[in-house]
């Protein structure tokens, strides 16, 4: 199978990313709550200058391993603080992560001199890796490091090859420090299995079998040296509660009896069309028989289904589950798809009923928009382009038309550009608008000189850092809790000191006027003073819970 024989076209894929990068980097800044929660997180233990302790608002960050905050920090030194460089991070990373993938396909399967090509047109045409990849977070970190330590496990699938431990255990030890034990669950799969899976044999010897098992438990405990290396300096300065969190608690409460998106076993199942966008559309892939190949091919085929079979369902077992915390599969996934795409002499364009499907939701979408006056719409829904869905339905006919008129060869080609105009459609006519609602730009002035001049501020609300970073901002707000808490804090704070509420809809009559009115996440954010907040009974009504 060949996509293309051209050095201009097999660039093509990284042009598009690079095209999807600039659109995300330039049309959107950070997003609450994640995304200035972490670079809220990396400010503090930069200002601090405390580079082992995570903290936000004060208080230690047990939620996450500090590797990404450390990246952001890397970016820091040579040029200054800025808001840039975390909006610039994620897709360096997606960047290493897309060459970490070419060298793990090259490693599985060296009889495919052209698996990294076609491997690097199935990544780069996923649309939902091509959206989570702007995002500051830890899924494509993780992703990464998950890929180099993948690395040796496929280079011991060739003959007379041991497992490496010492790449293994140092990049599952970074992956550990990206996110956590849950690294382990993407890697420990493939490591296990590797004996069986090792040039065809199906019955490995016991003592085969014990050396590669002390190989993998020698890697874990390097990996688990490394990750303590941060650990219990960490949890030593954290204090007691902290070290139980970063210990045990976060991943037993993620696992067992889940404190934050709790769904049932089964709802990764029905978005694996979306993760999968566009290939979903393309049957043949997943379905169509194979060319005969070398034993190590078959190996490697073996070792990618068995590892994200494994850790999709220990993922779908947890109590917690969102859909990024998938993403680190997908690489994994669309390297078996291009190893079979590498072997297989069959047709793989969309199929009709699948685009006829995608056509049908093309349609729908303005009758979706005719709700657009739902009071919990965002304020920027009724901006919506109407040519948006004729736009959609216009990138599904083509990729469908070019891939059915398209030699084998250049089938890919068409559903590639659906996942691509996919993204590009969404940060256009989307992600453009909805950033309308996270710009700060008007309320930092207010605090920063709050800041300054020692008067404090307050938020009622979940407060997460949201400004911390594009405000260069270091004490943290007061947070009262009900109606009583902000009569307090508005008698003992002084007149000028600036308060912030979210609020749905329009202000109640007879307020004092706010300071400012602005889209916020969804809603509006209004800012009064003290003064204000003391003077007036309605007012206070109206803050109260």
């Amino acid at each position: 199978m060949r996509t293309t024989g051209r050095p201009a076209a097999a660039a093509l894929p990284f042009l598009a990313v690079f095209l999807v990068a600039g659109l995300d980097v330039t049309l959107r800044g950070l997003w609450p709550v994640d995304e200035t929660r972490y670079a809220a997180v990396a400010w503090e233990m930069w200002w601090r200058g405390d580079f082992v302790l995570p903290r936000l608002l004060g208080e230690p960050y047990s939620h996450k391993p500090p590797l990404l905050f450390w990246l952001i920090h890397a970016g820091w030194l040579p040029f200054g603080v800025s808001d840039l460089w975390p909006r610039l991070l994620p897709w360096c990373l997606a960047l290493a992560q897309l060459l970490a993938l070419r060298a793990l396909a090259r490693d599985l399967a060296p009889d495919q001199p052209r698996l990294p090509e076609h491997v690097t047109w199935l990544h780069c045409g996923l649309s939902l890796w091509l959206a989570w990849a702007g995002v500051l977070a830890f899924d494509v970190l993780l992703g990464f490091c998950v890929l180099m330590a993948l690395r040796p496990v496929a280079r011991s699938l060739g003959e007379a090859r041991p497992l490496a431990v010492l790449p293994l255990g140092a990049w599952l030890g970074l992956a550990l420090l990206a996110k956590g034990p849950v690294a382990l669950i993407f890697v420990l799969p493939a490591a296990l299995m590797a004996p069986w899976l090792k040039s065809g044999s199906v019955n490995p010897g016991l003592p085969e079998v014990a050396a590669h098992g002390l190989r993998v438990v020698t890697a874990v405990l390097l990996a688990l040296g490394l990750a303590a290396l941060w650990v219990l300096p960490a949890a030593g300065l954290g204090g007691e509660a902290y070290a139980n969190a970063i210990l045990w608690g976060q991943f037993a409460g993620r696992i067992v009896h889940s404190f934050a998106h709790r769904e049932p076993w089964w709802w990764y199942l029905p978005w694996l069309p979306l993760l999968l966008f566009p290939w979903s559309l393309c049957p043949g892939l997943f379905l169509a028989g194979h060319a005969a190949d070398e034993v190590q091919t078959r190996a490697a085929r073996r070792l990618l289904a068995g590892t994200v079979l494994a850790a999709f369902l220990i993922l779908s077992g947890i109590s917690g589950k969102q859909l990024h915390y998938l993403v680190p599969l997908l690489p994994l996934a669309v390297l078996w798809l291009a190893l079979r795409l590498s072997c297989t002499e069959e047709r793989f364009g969309p199929r009709a009923p699948a685009v006829a499907v995608g056509i049908g939701a093309c349609a729908l979408a303005p009758v979706a928009l005719g709700f657009i006056g739902h009071p919990r719409w965002p304020l920027w829904v009724p901006e919506l382009s109407p040519l948006l869905p004729l736009a959609l339905l216009t990138l599904a006919l083509a990729g469908w038309h070019i891939a059915s008129l398209a030699r084998q060869d250049r089938a890919v080609v068409g559903p590639w550009i659906q996942g691509i105009g996919v993204l590009l459609l969404l940060q256009i006519g989307i992600i453009r608008l909805a950033d309308s609602d996270f710009r700060p730009q008007a309320v930092l002035p207010h605090l920063q000189q709050a800041e300054r001049a020692g008067h404090g501020w307050a938020y009622l609300g979940g407060y997460a850092g949201e400004f911390d970073l594009s405000g260069r901002l270091r004490d943290p707000p007061t947070l009262p809790a009900d109606a009583t808490a902000v009569a307090t804090w508005a008698r003992q704070a002084h007149p000028q000191a600036p308060l912030l509420r979210m609020f749905r809809g329009e202000l109640p009559a007879g307020l004092p006027p706010p300071l400012l009115v602005q889209p916020w996440r969804g809603k509006r954010l209004a800012m009064w003073r003290a003064a204000d907040v003391a003077a007036s009974e309605r007012l206070r009504e109206f803050l109260g819970p």
